[in-house]
């Protein structure tokens, strides 16, 4: 059994099925989406398949806790509002 940090920084098992990131039901990212294809899209191509890749997996496995709008590519998510 593999042994990694969780989100808070301590240690976790990898429980998730073959290819599925521990993380998929409790990332706080997944909150701050309002579209449903967009938060599928990175489920599909991070979460449910290569989630090694993921930036915010890799902090959590390094024990640094990441930043809500750290999104799995590595880049931040704006947070702002968009104003039409």
């Amino acid at each position: 059994m593999m042994v990694m940090a969780a989100e808070d920084g301590s240690p976790g098992d990898v429980n998730g099925p073959a290819g599925t990131c521990e993380f998929i039901d409790r990332c706080p990212l997944f909150e701050l989406f309002s579209l449903p294809g967009a938060l599928n899209s990175y489920k599909i191509n991070y979460c449910t398949s290569d989630f090694q890749r993921c930036a915010r997996y890799q902090r959590a496995l390094a024990g640094v806790k990441p930043a809500q709008n750290l999104l799995p590519c590595g880049k931040l998510l704006n947070r702002r509002p968009i104003r039409r």
